[in-house]
């Protein structure tokens, strides 16, 4: 074992989640107020390297070429090598070269065919390695800095606010109302709160490490302070990918398959021009009264007509399809944003009829939407998907038959400022409201939105901008003088404003605890008292 992969693995053993914060700053040896110095900082990053993930490269020939050379084709290739021969040594009329000339263009232009499919699939593949954060702030030497994070070592002292990308694996030192995004860990769309007070069991999921971040995810909500513990191959994301560093691309089921019949069909072939031959170089003349011809150009013809028989009965072009339509499938996976490794995963896809999860948040698309509302008169739907900003709001007379059907005496809203109870909640969601959302180019998917902070906030903020409202003029009106951000202890979240007449407090959060403040509820354009009932 190296030096390096020995300290990885005495790092791996402490177990940061499951020690006091003072025992992990102990055993990273740092301050948590003043950060490595830079001598710590050269002799770590020589000890454990960048802060990279593996590279997402396999060697050309087990990538591109082992894929496509199987039975059929080494077959196709002998043959044609073998007619070649031929021609040059023994010309005759059969039409050698014309026979191996077309063979070996059909090889050629599958295999070309299945070499760019295998680049694109592979150039997908490694959209991985565009994990990384962009600049990463960090205390060393108990000054705060900006430094590129790939000079991120085990000890860094980093500053994370939301937005922000999780440069490495880490222990919270601090923080206020933090939650991560950890979608590209475990698939759950909804924020993991995190709680630096936490001790987690050492088994614990990674869900249920309150504790701890994790690169790759990126603050909701929140800042936080961490001690990083693990960077590059060694954090999470850095095992999963190493596990698949290298694009499996070896023989599948169907793979095998083919190549059994490969096999098979090769025997049969060989058995046929052994026939062939022997018919025209010895029966056939026998049969005829005549002595059989051993010399070289007629047993040269006599071999390249019977290898001409004998390939009529392979098919050349099965196995290259087998690669080209599975890979095929990589690149339809990719353009979906889900990575696929082994090609046996498309094949056993395409089988699939029925998926039973046990876990809801692994199969959404990592979107809130906000689909229904309630003014506490009237019921409304909203149409659009995910977190782009496009849609109409339709008051409901009826509870649609599913979230996408619009029933025929729907009304649409065209004036929301009109509709006083609709107007309060789309004016609370997007005044009460920290998050933004954003837009970018992703190859094959075209123009994305994605959430910046919050998604429960985002959807809000997507809600409101449907709406057809100003919101730069909605914000100059509402002017905020004191804020209450959300906490998991408060569960609610408020903001005072005032409107140059009076002010007004806008309030969100669980149902339960908001219930419990309220006297009053709107209906519509009008307020009543609200039933202790209710309220409880």
């Amino acid at each position: 074992m190296s030096e390096k992969d020995a300290i990885t693995t005495s790092l791996t053993a402490c177990r940061f989640q499951c020690i006091p914060l003072d025992d992990v700053l102990n055993t990273l040896s740092v301050d948590s107020r003043v950060g490595l110095s830079d001598d710590d900082v050269r002799t770590r990053l020589q000890k454990y390297g960048p802060n990279t993930l593996p590279k997402v490269r396999g060697s050309f020939w087990k990538v591109y070429l082992a894929p496509i050379l199987n039975w059929l084709i080494n077959i196709y290739l002998m043959s044609s090598v073998a007619l070649i021969a031929l021609a040059f040594l023994f010309p005759s009329g059969e039409n050698q070269l014309g026979e191996a000339t077309l063979w070996l263009s059909v090889v050629a232009i599958n295999c070309l065919v299945a070499i760019f499919q295998q680049y694109r699939a592979q150039k997908k593949l490694e959209a991985l390695e565009k994990l990384s954060a962009g600049e990463s702030r960090v205390i060393r030497g108990g000054r705060e800095m900006k430094i590129d994070p790939t000079l991120i070592v085990p000890g860094d002292i980093v500053k994370l606010e939301q937005g922000d990308k999780v440069p490495a694996d880490g222990r919270i030192v601090t923080s206020t109302n933090l939650s991560t995004n950890e979608a590209s860990l475990t698939g759950e769309s909804v924020p993991n709160s995190k709680d630096p007070r936490a001790i987690v069991e050492a088994e614990a999921p990674l869900t249920d490490m309150k504790n701890m971040v994790f690169f790759g995810t990126y603050v909701s909500t929140g800042t936080a302070v961490i001690a990083v513990t693990m960077t590059g191959a060694s954090t999470e994301i850095g095992l999963i990918q190493g596990e698949l560093e290298e694009l499996n691309t070896g023989d599948i089921p169907l793979r095998k398959k083919v190549n059994m019949l490969a096999k098979f069909l090769g025997i049969a072939a060989l058995v046929l021009m052994g026939v062939s031959v022997l018919w025209r170089t010895i029966i056939r003349p026998m049969l005829s009264g005549q002595l059989p011809n051993f010399a070289p150009a007629a047993i040269a013809a006599d071999l390249t007509d019977g290898i001409t028989r004998a390939m009529t009965i392979m098919p050349i072009n099965i196995p290259l399809l087998t690669t080209i339509v599975l890979l095929t499938g990589v690149l339809a996976m990719a353009k979906k944003a889900v990575i696929i490794r082994d090609l046996s995963a498309i094949e056993s896809l395409g089988r699939v009829s029925v998926i039973c999860s046990d876990k809801t948040g692994t199969m959404t698309r990592n979107q809130m939407t906000v689909k229904f509302c309630w003014d506490g008169r009237d019921l409304y739907t909203i149409t659009g998907d995910g977190y782009e900003p496009l849609g109409e709001i339709y008051r409901l007379k009826d509870l649609p038959v599913t979230d996408s059907t619009i029933p025929p005496n729907a009304v649409l809203v065209n004036d929301v400022e009109g509709s006083k109870g609709l107007y309060k909640l789309v004016l609370c969601g997007v005044i009460d409201n920290d998050a933004e959302i954003s837009q970018k180019e992703i190859v094959g998917q075209g123009v994305v939105w994605f959430p910046i902070g919050d998604p429960t906030d985002a959807a809000l903020l997507a809600l409101f901008r449907k709406s057809g409202l100003d919101e730069g003029e909605i914000k100059r009106k509402y002017k905020v003088v004191k804020e209450f951000p959300f906490e998991s202890e408060l569960k609610r979240m408020s903001k005072i404003c005032y409107d140059g007449q009076k002010f007004i407090v806008f309030v969100k959060g669980a149902t339960e605890v908001i219930l419990q403040r309220c006297t009053m509820i709107s209906s519509g354009d009008r307020a009543s008292k609200l039933a202790p009932e209710t309220a409880t």
